[in-house]
């Protein structure tokens, strides 16, 4: 790969990553300073990652931790229907400055996070990611949509089986946080 090709992927990481952080604090400054509309209170909260599990698609295989024992990760709605996704696993600091880090590095921490941004619905016990900024761009535009359900006091989002690696597979991504969310 040419230097130019990877000062120009850099470059766009870091144009992505700046997008994600001032989404952030536009909707958590949004949050702040709008009153909570009564009929959007039951989707308004951060919520703190706590577990991910994948089923296979046959509903046999099961990898209780395939973001490790401890993800991080945070999803934000706010009250003007506007939510954030940022996770990562198991990350390694990189050596150095990270823009000059070694590429196998840079791979890495790219590969081990995700994150992405828009509008959502909510449907009954249906929330719809309307995605419009992610880390992958080939997220950006299709709908995510998610069930979600409340166990033990914990907010369980579960996607429809998702193609990875040429195998379907049923993500569960179970979060704790606010009192008012989702699960309300």
């Amino acid at each position: 790969m040419s230097r130019k090709t990877e000062r120009r992927r850099l470059t766009n990481f870091r144009r992505l990553a700046l997008m994600v952080i001032a989404t952030i604090l536009v909707m958590i400054a949004g949050t702040a300073a709008k009153a909570q509309a009564p009929e959007t209170v039951d989707r308004i909260g951060t919520w703190k990652l706590v577990s991910v599990s994948i089923i296979l698609g046959d509903g046999k295989g099961i990898n209780p931790a395939p973001f490790g024992q401890n993800p991080i990760g945070y999803q934000i709605y706010t009250p003007d229907r506007m939510m954030v996704v940022v996770t990562y696993s198991g990350r390694k600091k990189i050596s150095g400055d990270h823009l000059k880090a070694p590429e196998a590095e840079r791979a890495e921490a790219y590969a081990t996070s995700f994150a992405y941004s828009g509008r959502y619905t909510r449907k009954g016990d249906t929330v719809i990611h309307h995605v419009d900024l992610s880390a992958y761009q080939n997220e950006v535009g299709p709908d995510q949509v998610r069930k979600i359900s409340l166990e033990g006091g914990k907010v369980v989002v579960t996607t429809p089986p998702l193609m990875r690696e040429g195998k379907p597979r049923v993500y569960s991504l179970v979060w704790e946080g606010s009192k008012q969310g989702l699960a309300t």
